[in-house]
């Protein structure tokens, strides 16, 4: 896939969801332009390095975002366990794409694994210290599990999942996601061996 396409799908993607701002209530405007940041990131990242990501990598970021931010920020509300199938799953698709990059280099197998689940489980703790960040300054709800529950008219906030706990569990289920990748390219790699 040439960078053009990947430039229009990325162009579509962006004016779908500033299309959706409009029309859907409750989508972050927040959430839509940190979404557009991270697929134009990915877009740079892609041109600068020349790693050309396949179709594929562009899909899987797009779907990760999109879960992630733009209906994650009002699905975290609605369904308490939202946020722990997106820690079980999206350190495991964003290792699919980080190894894929490293892989282009001239690293050894065990040091692409290890730059990868490294990477990943980084990133997962910057989040969550981020998420902390939020919670102390401008009080977004973030750390924690909350449901909205109507009463006597008015949304009210209700905690499912203490702070503390809601962050070790997601680091967890990142943990075991990345071990789960890793363990899945090294099955991989000694089945194409045989």
């Amino acid at each position: 896939m040439n960078f053009t396409k990947k430039t229009v799908l990325i162009s579509v993607v962006c004016l779908i969801l500033f299309i959706l701002q409009f029309f859907l209530e409750g989508v972050p405007v927040m959430g839509t332009a940190a979404v557009i940041m991270y697929l134009a990131a990915f877009l740079v990242i892609d041109k600068v390095f020349k790693i050309h990501f396949k179709l594929a990598h562009y899909l899987l970021l797009i779907f990760m975002v999109i879960m992630g931010v733009t209906i994650g920020g009002f699905a975290y509300f609605l369904y308490p366990q939202y946020d722990k199938i997106l820690h079980a799953t999206l350190p495991f698709f964003g290792a699919i794409i980080l190894f894929y990059a490293l892989n282009k280099t001239a690293l050894s197998f065990k040091m692409k694994l290890f730059l990868t689940f490294t990477t990943v489980m980084t990133f997962l703790t910057l989040q969550e210290i981020g998420e902390y960040l939020l919670d102390v300054f401008l009080n977004l709800k973030l750390q924690g599990v909350y449901l909205t529950q109507k009463v006597r008219g008015l949304e009210v906030l209700t905690e499912y999942l203490d702070k503390n706990d809601d962050t070790m569990i997601d680091l967890l289920l990142g943990l075991i996601s990345c071990m789960v990748f890793t363990l899945y390219k090294i099955i991989d790699r000694e089945l194409i061996k045989h």
